[in-house]
């Protein structure tokens, strides 16, 4: 592509050129919006691609074999695609649908504590998904905890923002058997002594046990009691601490300024659980935080002194590629100004800021000369990209008048060739004596003016000179008579002047 100059001889001496321009499409350009998941592992995700540029129809052929223009029912995943146009130009591009994490459900369980009892209670924490969560438990309690439970089974359905669900269960269990006492009693030998004992089991319940009897003693089988009644009463207890609060993860992310850079980050705060924490992030690093990251999406997994777990999933964007197409309207007459470069700008973040090569700092510019002009185009991110325009104007409209001389004085048999070039075609002709033939004819010794006008309405203006003999043809005799009558010895000497030599003569006797 581009304007290419040919020289033409003919005639051994004769020029004329022509300037040809070769064109090309413009560059194929690709935009895709995607519709990312709503649940974790769902296949509802779609992309939608437009193509612009090159030269239509298109052709598509997706990284998943689709071959059509928009894609949809898709996986959470990264989807490349090469789009060719007719004239079998190619451009690649991708697009990634992403998901939320799965929803994960963490339970603590309090056990009933003795046989029979309702002290049961469970506490769960949600993770992934989409906030807020719904709850319906199989007992029909909506409350994220329930608690004042019997022994059993319980389960529930968690809804998340999205309607997403997941179902999750805990166990409330119970001592497997009632506390119950037997005892085996040894009675006072003698009266008034004090050589009795009680041997008393327990079964049931929870051990170790601890006990307390209506004497004071603590021991499982008092000794030295004296003749009475003795009563005990058994118990087990059980203390079961959890951390004030559920482990969390929150973070601020920093995306990508510019398309295709590595400068994002995600700062994590970790909140609740037992300290220490660790970190396990879906790219490698055990950092808490992340910097120098492209565009994409990572999921961090943190670990508290427990064991127990949060994740979280972050998703780095990047602007769209900063891209310049640029339209040119060249310059209408040779010399002239009045050229102008039509700039448009995508991708990026607006706003953005101009600098061309002849200072302009407007996105278009007008009232050129030929020339190359250069722009270098910054969005509000601080990133740039620099693109080139060529403002051509035709060769100057130039003029060559070749005149053919009248060849008899006072004839009317003149005529000029007149050879344009440069400029562009058609011309249109005006000459002096009001004819608008590109060359003119059956004229009269003098001088013509023509003014040519291109198809711009450039002008250019020249003249030639039609001559003529200086006089008509003269012809003096001199005439020598016959001495006899009859004789042949007379004579005729003539001279010719004017007109143009060299002469011809022809005699009316032959």
């Amino acid at each position: 592509a581009g304007n290419y100059i040919v020289n033409v001889t003919y005639s051994g001496q004769c020029t004329a050129s022509a300037t040809i321009n070769v064109p090309q499409p413009s560059p194929i350009v690709l935009t895709t919006t995607q519709v990312n998941l709503i649940c974790n592992g769902a296949g509802s995700g779609s992309i939608n691609l437009t193509a612009s540029g090159g030269s239509a129809p298109y052709t598509y052929t997706w990284s998943n074999g689709a071959q059509t223009e928009d894609v949809s029912n898709l996986a959470a995943g990264t989807y490349s695609v090469l789009v060719t146009d007719v004239n079998g130009c190619t451009l690649t591009t991708s697009a990634t649908i992403i998901q939320p994490s799965s929803i994960q459900v963490a339970a603590a369980v309090t056990d009933v504590a003795c046989y029979g009892n309702s002290t049961g209670a469970i506490n769960i924490t949600v993770s992934g998904g989409t906030g807020a969560y719904a709850y319906l438990w199989n007992n029909s309690a909506t409350t994220e905890d329930i608690s004042s439970l019997p022994a059993g089974t319980y389960s529930v359905l968690v809804t998340d923002a999205n309607g997403c669900t997941v179902s999750s269960s805990a166990t409330i269990t119970q001592p497997p058997n009632p506390l119950a006492l037997s005892t085996s009693v040894t009675s006072v030998a003698c009266f008034g002594a004090s050589t009795g004992s009680i041997n008393l089991t327990p079964t049931g319940g929870t051990a170790p046990y601890t006990y307390v009897w209506s004497n004071g003693s603590t021991s499982q089988g008092p000794q030295n009691l004296a003749a009475g009644t003795y009563t005990c009463t058994a118990f087990a207890s059980a203390v079961i601490t959890q951390p004030a609060s559920p482990l969390s993860a929150s973070y601020v992310q920093t995306n990508v300024t510019c398309n295709g850079l590595s400068n994002g980050a995600i700062d994590v705060t970790v909140s609740g659980g037992t300290q220490p924490y660790t970190y396990a992030w879906s790219n490698g690093p055990t950092l808490e935080d992340l910097n120098g990251l492209p565009a994409g999406t990572y999921t961090v997994t943190v670990t508290d002194a427990n064991n127990c777990t949060a994740t979280t999933t972050v998703t780095i964007t990047q602007p769209q590629v900063l891209s310049l197409n640029s339209t040119q309207i060249n310059v209408s007459c040779n010399g002239g100004g009045n050229g102008s470069i039509d700039l448009t700008v995508s991708g990026g973040a607006a706003p953005y800021t101009y600098a061309w090569s002849n200072n302009a700092a407007s996105q278009d510019i007008n009232n050129l000369i030929a020339g190359t002009y250069t722009v270098t185009v910054t969005d509000a991110n601080n990133c740039s990209t620099t693109t080139s325009a060529t403002v051509t104007a035709p060769n100057a409209l130039s003029l060559n008048a070749l005149p053919n001389d009248v060849l008899c004085f006072g004839a009317s048999t003149g005529s000029i060739d007149l050879t344009p070039s440069g400029g562009t075609a058609p011309y249109n002709y005006q000459w002096s004596n009001n004819t608008s033939l590109q060359d003119p004819q059956n004229l009269v010794a003098g001088t013509y003016t023509v003014t040519v006008t291109d198809a711009n309405g450039c002008t250019s203006t020249t003249s030639a000179t039609v001559s003529q003999p200086a006089s008509g043809v003269v012809i003096t005799p001199v005439v020598t008579a016959a001495t006899c009558n009859g004789a042949s010895t007379g004579a005729i000497d003539i001279t010719v002047t004017g007109g143009t030599g060299v002469y011809t003569y022809l005699w009316s006797n032959g």
